[in-house]
């Protein structure tokens, strides 16, 4: 049970939870008395009206007639402490050379009216001795007791708060800890699990396109559920090619916070073509040794591509159903205007933590052919906001895709430590310092020895966490990225050398409830004292009201416009108004500076999002992404064929007009016009009539499947010439043929050094001879010029001719 008082005084609001006051008071300038009319008071609902009612049940509700002091209050919750009577459960155990790992069930919330503080677990040597105890949190599930001597123990776990300690839950069976596994059955065991994972699976390997997690000892290997004694099997790794995966650590240059920045072993370079490697670990312990070779096949570089199309992932809203996987994508390289896919219905669903997902982030590969998705693992109407915020899943859900159809296996994983509250709006960036990829999230941050005690200091904040990874199945230990101020849903665009971070400041510390920005060239730095702290700086507080948007946002996605989007260039910022119709977008021409622009769907014709978008992500994709995704979830919208275009060009033009619009064919066999851009090309190359030039174009509305116009020379001018010299009287005489080899009458102007002549219309098929006098008893060699006019269409020729003297 928790105790909420609120407490009303003639000029202010107080709560306080559990005997603490959750904040300062909030001043009030008006009296009951003043309200108008009968008033209500409600019990477990919001003041938001899309907020869900209180999942619930309360125990007793007291109304005083005065106002109590925070002394009062305090008293009063004191009074209703009662120590835990409903013990954890499940309890059970293992052992490993002189360690036994212990787990249980949490004790229920309602096993006493304050909240469970603690848990002592305490190990009982069967037939007496001495006890092994240890406390732990209440967040903690699971603990280790080392040092334990040989024998069999039973095994004890209490639930324990500030009145007092539970009864015990024991374990059902007893443990043996000791003697000590071999050497050797260490070594066995590594060998196993490397064998066993996930990334080193025979699929896996033969597929290689990404870095990779090349633990150093078998407790990295198996991550959170180490066994003791695992840290001591040592994994030392080996390439057959350094050059395309690395087997040593390398400094990159770069510093972050005075430390030297490393990329880790395991950094893959992706060549022209596909490359074999072999990676051999030799594990060992004490004097037992094992040596593995994995071969491998990394994968050719990806041919570049341009994203002319965009794709948003995204949730609708607080029910069951709105708290899965959306996708929308654009109408052609427009980021104002979607189209939902699969009718609106999710696209990926959740089968495990709370089923519910939120806040989806698509990443897309620094490689750029693969593709992951990250998601909030919360299902609202399952619990309330306040047990989300302090008892919320430590897991992130995470799928992969190389085509954004075909997606993994839901991916569990847990990231939050113990005294993380919650594990929310997760993201990532790729951080080229380290060769791994930062991924942030939102946490309630808890002080060490008093986990989800609300009114310890900072608990009732969010912070920014970060932790990294390269493969999105294993992560380093997470540590709190921004720690001042109330921050949740961060975000960042990376533009040259800067990183631009956007998050969303609850409480105000920045002057408003609005999303804040800050720049840094250091990803990773980290800060406390807000606004100014490590490598980060503040660019802009209050983004959405400086851009004259007067609603309270949250959840926002920065992303850049393509080139050739048909808006122009810049940034567009989607910010969540998330009392009411969600998604609500801004533009900049320049990320660095503040000032963003709101563009309001009621005056700005261009904006149409997808209905009800929540908290999501967008990308840019490619034309054949776009198809990939059309075909997979909303197949009528996919484009199958173009009807082709046929069209006549005269010989000897430089230019045609192709239609604006072709004729496409969808899925089904709908048909329709569908704008179009024709590449640039050149018609004076169709010189002879009949030959042929092949123009393609790009639909409008960004699909894959290309226009294509041929273009055919006819008619036109085709002439030929020749030249001859002869002596008429001791003078040159200069006897100019021309032939008309076209379709059409054309004009002829022979033009000579002895003078230029016309014929009016020369017939197709006919012959012209043109005689010149040059009055002169002889002439070098030169050419004749004879040039043919068709309509708008022209074509000159050249005959040549030789020296004759006439003497």
């Amino acid at each position: 049970w928790a105790q909420y008082t609120t407490v009303i005084t003639a000029d202010s609001i107080r709560g306080y939870l559990d005997g603490v006051a959750m904040g300062p008071a909030v001043p009030k300038t008006t009296r009951i008395a003043e309200f108008a009319g009968p008033l209500s008071v409600l019990i477990g609902k919001s003041n938001y009206r899309t907020d869900p009612t209180y999942a619930g049940s309360f125990r007793d509700l007291r109304v005083f007639d005065e106002a109590l002091t925070a002394e009062q209050v305090a008293a009063l919750h004191s009074a209703d402490l009662v120590a835990p009577t409903v013990q954890p459960s499940s309890v059970s155990g293992t052992s490993s050379d002189d360690s036994v790992s212990v787990s249980w069930t949490g004790a229920p919330a309602g096993s006493g009216r304050a909240p469970v503080s603690g848990y002592r677990v305490t190990l009982t040597p069967v037939g007496g001795g001495t006890a092994v105890t240890d406390s732990l949190p209440a967040t903690a599930r699971t603990a280790v007791l080392r040092g334990v001597a040989e024998g069999s123990y039973t095994i004890a776990v209490r639930a324990e708060n500030a009145a007092g300690t539970g009864p015990a839950a024991t374990a059902a069976a007893p443990v043996t800890s000791g003697p000590a596994r071999s050497d050797a059955d260490w070594v066995a065991a590594a060998r196993a699990a490397l064998l066993a994972a996930p990334a080193f699976s025979a699929q896996e390997r033969s597929r290689v396109s990404g870095a990779l997690t090349l633990p150093g000892t078998l407790a990295e290997l198996q991550g959170r559920d180490a066994e003791p004694g695992a840290d001591r099997v040592a994994i030392a790794w080996t390439s057959s090619d350094d050059a395309v995966v690395s087997d040593t650590d390398t400094p990159s240059g770069s510093t972050t916070e005075g430390l030297a920045d490393v990329v880790e072993k395991g950094a893959v370079v992706r060549g022209a073509a596909d490359a074999s490697v072999t990676l051999t670990a030799v594990i060992s312990r004490g004097t037992a040794t094992s040596t593995l070779t994995l071969p491998l096949t990394v994968l050719a570089a990806p041919a570049a591509t341009e994203n002319e199309a965009y794709l948003f992932a995204y949730f609708s809203g607080n029910s069951t159903d709105q708290q899965q996987i959306r996708f929308a994508t654009t109408d052609g390289n427009d980021a104002l205007d979607w189209t939902e896919l699969n009718d609106g219905a999710p696209v990926l669903t959740s089968s495990q933590g709370t089923r519910g997902l939120r806040d989806p982030s698509i990443v897309r590969s620094v490689e750029g052919d693969r593709f992951f998705l990250l998601a909030t693992d919360l299902d609202i109407t399952k619990t309330t906001w306040p047990e989300s915020f302090t008892n919320g899943s430590k897991h992130l859900e995470i799928w992969e895709s190389t085509n954004l159809v075909n997606w993994s296996e839901q991916r569990h994983i847990e990231v939050s430590p113990e005294w993380a509250g919650m594990t929310w709006a997760p993201e990532a960036q790729w951080d080229e310092s380290i060769g791994q990829y930062v991924v942030y999230w939102s946490s309630r941050v808890y002080p060490e020895g008093q986990p989800h005690v609300t009114g310890a200091p900072g608990t009732t904040d969010s912070r920014i966490v970060y932790a990294t990874t390269r493969d999105f199945r294993t992560f380093s230990e997470p540590q709190v990225w921004v720690g001042s101020g109330d921050r949740i849903d961060a975000t960042v665009l990376k533009q040259g050398d800067d990183y631009f971070r956007f998050t969303k400041e609850v409480s105000g510390d920045a002057g408003c409830q609005d999303i804040v920005t800050e720049r840094s060239t250091s990803l990773r730095s980290t800060y406390v004292d807000y606004p100014v702290g490590g490598d980060w700086s503040v660019v802009e507080n209050c983004v959405a009201r400086n851009a004259g948007y007067d609603q309270i946002v949250e959840g926002p996605t920065v992303f850049p416009a393509n080139e050739g989007d048909v808006n122009g260039s810049g940034y567009y910022l989607f910010a969540d108004w998330f009392t009411g119709t969600g998604y609500q977008a801004f533009h900049t021409e320049d990320v660095s500076q503040p000032g963003w622009t709101y563009l309001d769907p009621a005056a700005d014709d261009r904006v149409s999002l997808p209905a009800s978008p929540r908290h999501g992500s967008v990308i840019g994709i490619s034309r054949e992404e776009r198809d990939a995704v059309l075909g997979a979830y909303q197949p009528e919208l996919l484009v199958t064929s173009v009807a082709p275009v046929a069209q006549d060009v005269r010989v000897g033009s430089t230019s045609t007009t192709l239609p604006a619009t072709v004729q496409a064919t969808f899925t089904g066999g709908r048909t329709e016009q569908v704008a179009v851009a024709w590449e640039a090309f050149d018609a004076s190359v169709l010189d002879r009539a009949g030959e042929a030039l092949v123009v393609r174009g790009t639909l409008a509305n960004g699909a894959a499947t290309r226009a294509v116009a041929t273009l055919t020379a006819v008619g036109g001018v085709e002439v030929t010439a020749s030249a001859v010299p002869r002596c008429v009287a001791g003078k040159v005489v200069l006897t100019v043929t021309t032939t008309n080899r076209g379709t059409e009458p054309a004009a002829v102007r022979v033009v000579t050094s002895a003078g230029t002549k016309s014929i009016a219309a020369l017939a197709p098929g006919a012959r012209s001879t043109t005689a010149f006098s040059t009055r002169s008893p002889s002439v070098s060699a030169g050419s004749a010029t004879v040039t043919a006019t068709t309509g708008e269409s022209s074509a000159s020729v050249s005959a040549l001719y030789g020296a004759l003297n006439c003497r």
